[in-house]
């Protein structure tokens, strides 16, 4: 896969799990696989504080590693994401 066909996805995420992504602790993403995610794509995750309904204006974007898809106890229209920040 080559730089032209990676996908760029804009994404929210709460500020708990934004914070876990920044300092590398939280290095997977679960979502609902609504996007065709896949390995190579780069996700722009937008911390985003659901209480006061407003972006905070942080963002961090990470790399898909590898999609989990399809498996026992994964809802089929969801998938489990390896990632790494960039």
């Amino acid at each position: 896969m080559n730089n032209i066909d990676k996908n760029i996805h804009a994404l929210k995420i709460f500020p708990q799990y934004f914070k876990c992504v920044k300092n590398g602790t939280k290095t997977f993403e679960i979502r609902k696989n609504d996007r065709d995610f896949h390995k190579g794509d780069i996700l722009q995750l937008y911390e985003y504080d659901k209480a006061k309904g407003l972006y905070t204006g942080r963002v961090c974007a990470v790399t898909v590693l590898y999609v989990l898809k399809n498996c026992d106890g994964l809802s089929k229209d969801y998938c489990i994401m390896s990632i790494e920040r960039i």
